[in-house]
């Protein structure tokens, strides 16, 4: 059976390619996973959070009433990136590698958005909070896992922050 998950940049993800990106550290929140922090096998995959690896050195999840359209609650989230080869290697939008997952308080991933990286490091995107539910008013019950890939496909380790609301 394939589930698929709906990433507001039209596209989809198999729940499977979803579930590789969740595990990818021992810390994960999700129970099940068994993760490495890093790949040890002779295959074409790459690996995450090793020596030729991006970080994430910062990030923020902001919700705000946003007053033009009639009004609406919209989540900003933000990281500041970097890469051994320099933050210009940073994919500059690549939603199956550079993105943002949402997850509630019972540690189910609700939501992912993929992140548009600039030359500067800085990835971003935005989202109203009608369109997974992730609610404004809730928003420290949320947290946000940030996750970037340079453009030799090598990815971050998770980086994670509460949501906030402004």
């Amino acid at each position: 059976m394939s589930t698929a998950f709906e990433v507001h940049l039209s596209f989809r993800w198999p729940a499977t390619l979803l579930l590789f990106f969740a595990c990818s550290c021992r810390n994960s929140v999700l129970d099940s996973c068994e993760c490495e922090e890093s790949d040890v096998d002779t295959d074409s995959d790459t690996d995450v959070g090793g020596d030729s690896s991006p970080w994430v050195e910062s990030a923020s999840a902001v919700c705000h009433f946003e007053s033009s359209e009639g009004g609406y609650f919209q989540w900003e989230t933000a990281c500041l990136a970097d890469d051994p080869q320099g933050a210009a290697t940073l994919r500059e939008y690549s939603p199956a590698n550079s993105f943002v997952m949402v997850i509630d308080s019972s540690s189910t991933i609700v939501a992912g958005y993929a992140l548009v990286c600039f030359e500067t490091g800085r990835c971003t995107t935005s989202f109203k909070e009608t369109d997974d539910g992730v609610l404004c008013s809730d928003a420290a019950t949320y947290t946000f896992r940030f996750q970037v890939a340079d453009e030799h496909g090598n990815i971050s380790a998770p980086y994670e922050v509460a949501g906030t609301q402004q």
